[in-house]
């Protein structure tokens, strides 16, 4: 998106952050928001990353992990909001699957920052981020072990974890909201 926060971009009157919470506030006990460049937002906390420079999405899960394990919590629920319909019921499939990590797939393939993550994984969360140079969520998932939560839908409907990265994107994101939400 030429170096746009997709967070900020408005489609069908919500802005993406927007309908990420909307979509998953009903899901979960507490929400908060990772970002590095977010000062506030309601009433919600914001969290930023912890490692020093660009580190991905692992390092937004970690922060995540940290600040749920603060809470109290036992598993950490994460999303992205560039992918603007993902289910309604996210958390509750995610939650069915076994065990220690779960990840979304939908039409065989993996969507590994729609996922539960134990929040008992903290610190080999950060121990793979100093140590793995690629800090890839997928690769830390495969080397804790997952399993998959799989979002069946109909071969004519769109994929629930549509994700916006170029304006084209986002041109088609507008056309499926029109119908799909």
């Amino acid at each position: 998106m030429d170096g746009r926060d997709k967070a900020g971009l408005i489609l069908a009157g919500s802005t993406l952050l927007e309908r990420a919470i909307v979509r998953l506030e009903p899901q979960v006990e507490d929400l908060a928001i990772n970002s590095n460049t977010l000062a506030r937002h309601n009433d919600l906390p914001i969290i930023a990353d912890r490692m020093e420079g660009y580190a991905g999405p692992l390092a937004g899960v970690a922060a995540g992990l940290a600040w749920a394990s603060e809470s109290g919590a036992q598993y950490l629920a994460t999303v992205a909001c560039d992918t603007p319909f993902y289910p309604k019921d996210l958390v509750e499939k995610l939650s069915c699957a076994e065990k220690p990590v779960v990840l979304a797939s939908s039409f065989g393939r993996l969507h590994p920052v729609f996922a539960l993550w134990p929040v008992s994984m903290a610190e080999l969360m950060d121990s793979y981020l100093l140590t793995d140079a690629r800090r890839s969520v997928l690769g830390f998932a495969n080397q804790q072990g997952f399993s998959v939560a799989k979002f069946e839908v109909a071969d004519e409907s769109p994929d629930p974890f549509f994700n916006i990265n170029t304006p084209q994107d986002f041109k088609e994101a507008e056309q499926l909201a029109r119908n799909f939400s």
